[in-house]
């Protein structure tokens, strides 16, 4: 079995490269994309599915009245999981991107869950 265009379009969408850079000779995520094996091709698949799933959700409790709150009082806000939900749900998808980047033996290229790019918490941060 191979990677429908679909399946792939949404490999480079997660991963964070684009779409229209693909013209010219195959890349690393592109030769990696056609030479996986089948075993590890279910596991594509099914992170896929759980990152489509997980940004559905993002969406529903990002719109939502609530999003996210349990309990409001002049103490505070009091989150879903003791923390932000979407902020929670972006570390979610981040993780499941990290599992993607490193089926496939890439680096992430763009982090689609919102961090600005270029922050890595190396020694460029510190002030």
């Amino acid at each position: 079995m191979a990677f429908t265009s679909t399946e792939r379009a949404q490999i480079r969408f997660w991963l964070g490269y684009s779409d229209v850079s693909q013209g010219g000779g195959p890349n690393r995520l592109e030769t990696a994309m056609t030479d996986i094996t089948a075993s590890a091709e279910t596991l594509v698949r099914n992170t896929l599915t759980a990152l489509t799933a997980l940004d559905t959700e993002l969406s529903t409790v990002a719109t939502s009245s609530r999003a996210g709150i349990i309990e409001v009082d002049n103490g505070g806000v009091k989150w879903e999981s003791g923390s932000s939900a979407p902020s929670a749900l972006a570390s979610r998808g981040r993780t499941l991107v990290a599992r993607l980047s490193s089926m496939f033996g890439v680096l992430v290229a763009a982090d689609v869950f919102g961090a600005p790019a270029g922050l890595s918490g190396g020694p460029t941060l510190r002030g």
